[in-house]
């Protein structure tokens, strides 16, 4: 399934303008080819839809290279290790996790290449939904 970039904007309605904007001016013509160079972990992740524990991991990294994230390790935790009965707070608490980690990495000193970082993690984790 190939999707242009003007049908994913058109189609994909909670994307942000400096998204489209990007989008828009790279010259790519498909979604598969804007994945594959996205300079933003932070637009990628809304369209990857992740599992939980894809969600964990993530998290994971991205408190680990903040360095500082206890919130995010606790909130992780947590997640982890909810019972299967709580899977609504478990979810909840893995999205603060992710939250807490991707505002304290992105708040680092180069927040531009950390986004790349991100981006370059969710590639590597992630296959490609527009193959």
């Amino acid at each position: 399934m190939t999707i242009t970039i003007e049908e994913f904007i058109r189609v994909y309605s909670p994307i942000c303008q400096p998204a489209q904007d990007w989008l828009r001016a790279s010259g790519l013509m498909t979604m598969s080819e804007a994945w594959e160079v996205c300079p933003r972990g932070d637009w990628m992740w809304k369209v990857a839809l992740p599992d939980r524990e894809m969600s964990m991991q993530f998290a994971q990294w991205c408190a680990q290279r903040a360095n500082a994230s206890t919130y995010a390790a606790a909130f992780a935790y947590y997640a982890a290790h909810a019972d299967a009965c709580s899977a609504t707070a478990a979810l909840a608490f893995a999205a603060a996790a992710l939250a807490f980690a991707a505002t304290a990495v992105y708040y680092a000193a180069d927040a531009a290449a950390e986004l790349q970082a991100q981006a370059d993690w969710i590639r590597s984790h992630i296959a490609n939904p527009f193959d």
